[in-house]
């Protein structure tokens, strides 16, 4: 069964909130678990309260991540998300911390990250690690900035 026992048996099965439900959905398909390296959030029952994930980039993506029309090759931070529950107490940011160190210790010399303009949270969220906006690109109907952190500037 793995794949962390099938994603700690689809999110333990307990009542989650409906946002978390559709994290559900996509991170239960086959594609994700074998295309994203995920770093999980467990509460001391072993009970999954959320992920951070990470994707890297071999080359050029065209029209293929959130409908924008080129992102450069290269290591990506994809999709936080924590249990309503457990918000505001600082899992997104060892989460995201976590997952910034790991790109370092593999080797990479930035990471990237797309935000739609209209999701402020995240864009200060980011800015907060160092995440500088280098691009705006298409986001489905509006607007997204690509952003990246430079570990050689840092």
């Amino acid at each position: 069964m793995d794949s962390l026992s099938a994603f700690k048996a689809k999110f333990n099965q307990k009542e989650k909130s409906e946002n978390f439900e559709e994290y559900e959905k996509e991170i239960s398909s086959s594609h994700f678990l074998e295309s994203n390296i995920l770093f999980i959030a467990l509460d001391p029952s072993e009970n999954v309260i959320g992920y951070g994930r990470v994707l890297k980039y071999d080359f050029d993506v065209n029209g293929s991540l959130y409908g924008s029309s080129k992102l450069p090759a290269g290591w990506y931070l994809r999709g936080l998300f924590l249990d309503n529950l457990y918000r505001g107490v600082g899992l997104s940011s060892l989460l995201t911390q976590r997952r910034i160190s790991w790109i370092k210790e593999k080797g990479g010399n930035s990471v990237f990250c797309f935000i739609n303009n209209s999701n402020k949270a995240s864009i200060k969220f980011h800015e907060k690690f160092g995440f500088i906006g280098i691009e705006k690109l298409p986001y489905e109907d509006e607007v997204g900035t690509l952003f990246k952190y430079d570990f050689l500037k840092k």
